[in-house]
């Protein structure tokens, strides 16, 4: 994951970040649950959303409840979007997304609510792909409620990071955004090189007892999309360099993790390594921890891959 060093602003959330590509002028919400951490890449299972009416949708996962999500009477919602995002440090990085959409000129907001969910400590959600740059994207706001309808301080959100991402086919986008906690404004600033119109994607963790968040614009504002994904709670994450039970192919066990870290492990991947198994030992696009790609698969097997398994090795588990 590559961070862009930018300056930390008075109540503002400013995040590591990630770059992505630009994409055409739109605003995307992604919405998660239950990041892994440390050398663990990050695994998100996606929620399809469903339609549930010309202005509604809702998104159902079991044990957790229903997130549904609604606009304004001057917008409708498409519930076919795809969000692709570019060297993040989690899996998988294409996600089924919804749609807020609206063509006029005017103001809009649009209501995700949470009231329905077991809890929302935990619950990833970002923002995105907002228009800027012009005067006819002056910029959007971030409202957040309580219980009761309480206004939520912004100050109890936790910013993950700012992500580049695509329409899969399309424009990609990578200007930073932050959220400045005192007015709810989202900033962008450019990063020169791709679409610089549309910014990156804000990841945030809420807190407990957040019943709703509002998305609205800061003013009138040109036609736009607003992406919206979520995802339950993913496993607590396996232990990555835990490979097999034991190192002799063809006993039982070989290849088998066993929640055991050993040189077992260590032979393991060294052999499967010099038989060339993509699938196995396929582990990372590069081997600097903090650059794109880090821990994440490419499809290509060389000695970046071996490397990371070395560091992740020697971290344990």
């Amino acid at each position: 994951m590559r961070t862009r060093r930018g300056s930390i602003l008075p109540a503002r959330l400013r995040p590591d970040h990630c770059r992505a590509r630009p994409r055409p002028r739109s605003l995307a919400i992604v919405a998660f649950l239950g990041c892994t951490a440390g050398l663990q890449a990050q695994v998100y299972n996606w929620i399809p959303w469903t339609s549930t009416g010309p202005e509604t949708a809702e998104a159902t996962q079991a044990g957790l409840g229903t997130v549904t999500a609604t606009i304004t009477a001057t917008a409708w919602i498409n519930t076919t979007w795809q969000i692709r995002f570019d060297g993040v440090p989690f899996s998988p990085i294409d996600a089924p997304a919804l749609g807020f959409e609206f063509a006029t000129f005017g103001t809009w907001s649009a209501t995700i609510s949470f009231e329905a969910l077991t809890s929302t400590e935990g619950v990833f959600i970002g923002l995105g792909n907002f228009g800027h740059g012009t005067p006819t994207y002056p910029g959007y706001r971030l409202e957040g409620f309580g219980s009761g309808g309480l206004p939520l301080p912004l100050t109890s959100l936790s910013v993950i990071g700012s992500y580049d991402h695509s329409w899969p086919g399309l424009v990609q986008f990578n200007d930073d955004v932050a959220l400045n906690t005192a007015n709810g404004q989202f900033e962008v600033t450019v990063v020169p090189g791709l679409n610089e119109n549309n910014s990156d994607i804000l990841l945030i963790s809420l807190p407990a007892g957040v019943a709703r968040l509002v998305v609205s614009t800061a003013a009138p504002t040109a036609g736009d999309t607003v992406n919206v994904v979520l995802a339950p709670p993913a496993a607590p994450p396996a232990c990555i360099p835990d490979l097999t039970t034991g190192a002799i192919p063809g006993q039982s066990g070989y290849g088998v993790p066993n929640g055991t870290l050993n040189n077992d492990d260590f032979f393991y991947y060294l052999a499967e390594f010099a038989a060339g198994n993509i699938a196995r030992c396929d582990l990372t696009s590069g081997a600097v921890a903090g650059q794109p790609g880090y821990g994440v698969p490419n499809g290509v097997l060389n000695n970046e891959d071996f490397f990371y398994y070395l560091t992740v090795f020697s971290a344990g588990c």
